[in-house]
Order: C-alpha cells, then sequence, then structure tokens
C-alpha cells in the first residue's frame, strides 16, 4: 500500500469518525455547544439551535454578545445569563453548572440544567469550552409537587386534635406535632432527629420500648403488664394505660394507636403512633362503676324485701332481705 493511499485511508476513517460523533451529539435532546479558546463559538448541536432560534451559520466564529444580537428577543438575557460563568469557569479551571430559566420563542419557559466544561491544551493554554444544557423542567415540576405535598402532609400532622409522632426504621423522631408538644412539654425542635428511645421519657421518665416500637417488632410479644389493654390488628397495635409522666407529671389515662409504615415496595421504613388523652372517659367509668357499687351495697342492705322481674314475671335481681323472706337462694 503506497503512503497516499495509506494517508487517504486514515482521513476518511477520521472523517467518518467526526460524522458518526455529529450524529450523536445532534441526535442528544440535551444542548450541546463548542467554544474555542477566545471564547469564540464554533459550532452548536440542533437542539441548541431550536432552542435559541438560530442557524449555525449564524454562530461561528462569534462571541456571546455578538451572538446575543441573533437571538429571539425573549430569550436573549438568559442566554447570557448563562454564558457569563464562561470567563470564571476558564480562570478556575473546573466545570461550572448553574439552572437557567429559558422561556421559549413561542412563549412559555423551560429550565435547563446547564454546564461548562473547559479544555486545555497540554500546555495549560485554553483550547475551548463546552457547554451542556439539559432540560429538567418535569424533574423540576416533579420536585416543586412532592414539596407542596410534603407541606401539606406536615401540615395536617401539625395540627391533628391528637398528639402524634413518626420514627424512622432506626428510631429517630422524624415528626412530632404540636399537640404532643402540649402532652409532653417537649418541643419539635428538642426532639426531632433523637433516637435511643428519646420519646418515652417524658411518658415514663426513663428511656424504653412503647407502643410504637412494638409496632415495628412483628413477633413481639404483647405484655399485659404495661397496659390495660393491647391488642394487634395487622400492622396496627391498640393499648390504653395510664401513663405517669405526661402534663410535666400530671399524668394521665392515654389511648395509642401504633402503626408500621411502608414503602412502595412494602418494605418498613419506619412507624407512627397516634394518643388521645382518655382521662375525662376513664374517670367517668371509674365513677360509675363505684356508684354502682354504692347502689348494689345500698340495694342488699335494705330492711325491706325487693326484687326485679321481668315482663314474663321471672326475678332478675332481689335483695338479702327478700331472699330472708321468701326462703330463696341465689
Amino acid at each position: 500500500m503506497s503512503h497516499k493511499t495509506r494517508e487517504y485511508g486514515i482521513e476518511e476513517a477520521l472523517r467518518n469518525t467526526i460524522r458518526r460523533l455529529r450524529t450523536i451529539v445532534n441526535a442528544t435532546p440535551s444542548f450541546i455547544s463548542f467554544k474555542d479558546g477566545n471564547g469564540r463559538w464554533l459550532e452548536a448541536n440542533d437542539a441548541c439551535l431550536e432552542l435559541f432560534q438560530l442557524q449555525a451559520d449564524d454562530l461561528r466564529g462569534k462571541t456571546d454578545d455578538e451572538l446575543a444580537d441573533s437571538i429571539h428577543p425573549q430569550g436573549r438575557e438568559a442566554f447570557l445569563a448563562c454564558m457569563r460563568t464562561t470567563e470564571a469557569t476558564w480562570q478556575q479551571r473546573r466545570i461550572s453548572r448553574m439552572e437557567q430559566l429559558m422561556p421559549l420563542p413561542e412563549g412559555g419557559t423551560r429550565v435547563y440544567d446547564v454546564i461548562q466544561v473547559p479544555v486545555f491544551a497540554p500546555g495549560g493554554d485554553r483550547e475551548g469550552l463546552v457547554v451542556f444544557g439539559r432540560d429538567i423542567t418535569e424533574r423540576k415540576l416533579a420536585e416543586e409537587a412532592l414539596r407542596e405535598a410534603h407541606t401539606r402532609l406536615d401540615d395536617i400532622i401539625e395540627f391533628l386534635p391528637d398528639a402524634l409522632f413518626v420514627i424512622d426504621s432506626g428510631g429517630k423522631v422524624i415528626a412530632w406535632n404540636k399537640a404532643i408538644e402540649e402532652m409532653t412539654g417537649i418541643p419539635k425542635t428538642q426532639m426531632l432527629g433523637k433516637e435511643n428511645y428519646e420519646y418515652a421519657i417524658p411518658f415514663y421518665g426513663r428511656r424504653r420500648p412503647i407502643l410504637i416500637d412494638l409496632a415495628l417488632m412483628p413477633d413481639a410479644e404483647l405484655d399485659n403488664k404495661d397496659y390495660d389493654l393491647i391488642h394487634r390488628t395487622g400492622d396496627t397495635l391498640f393499648a390504653e394505660t395510664y401513663v405517669p409522666e405526661t402534663y410535666q407529671g400530671k399524668g394521665a389515662y392515654l389511648s395509642g394507636k401504633a402503626s408500621r409504615l411502608r414503602d412502595d415496595a412494602g418494605n418498613i421504613v419506619g412507624a407512627i403512633e397516634s394518643i388521645h388523652d382518655i382521662t375525662e372517659r376513664k374517670l367517668a367509668e371509674k365513677a360509675l362503676s363505684r356508684s354502682e357499687q354504692q347502689y348494689r351495697e345500698l340495694y342488699m342492705k335494705l330492711r325491706d324485701g325487693c326484687a326485679a322481674v321481668d315482663t314474663s314475671g321471672i326475678i332478675v335481681a332481689c335483695n338479702n332481705q327478700f331472699l330472708i323472706m321468701t326462703g330463696y337462694t341465689f
């Protein structure tokens, strides 16, 4: 093979490589542009030309300011804002990144993640700059929607009438609402991020597993000695008990409901417990029980015989004097 033939083959291979690279660059939805070491534009892909409403011949050899005059009025300032970091990028000799709102010629805006990559020759001189711009509008909208959803959820949790807190799978407190602040006297700022059963202290005066922890233990035995009432239904535990340290040591009867939290894949990621003060109900129940007991004692001690019968004439209750008078027994 002659020298010229070999040289032609190398040039042809190089042209093919450049052609393939240009096809790949033009096929990407991100905009890509190239500048020389003096900051003059060399080339841009189809996405860049479309975004700024340019023709390839419009940009070659131009500076940013010169090129800005060719860009549609809505996008001119956004374009210049993207390119203002060029000099700093070269001086700092590192990749720079920014988010930029891009007005579109047909109206509306899109958000772009803009990255500038400086290129230096082996001797250290500026050789060029590559600019990438990726449309992240949908991601930003999704992030904003997620933030709004979290804000709404936080507001709902914050102002629920029942005391409520949430822990992650490691036992760290990640939510502590206003009602539980009032019940425990511990503000959210002091409780968020705490772990190692810190949340049990304002209830029991010491660190210990409580209902929310039992909810995270699927095989945990439910010990009635800690609760007046406790039972499990699926992922949820229900319990009632007297808690001595609530309301800064005043104590209260509380009803608790604790459930596991799962992610979309069904993995347990934490637990939530809501707590309702049932002191008034429990005191009313105890008062009623005492009243009934006093009534029974008075009824049984009456000197007159008394009995109650149903509509069929069957005796359903009687006192001791009635038994004495009739000779009946219970």
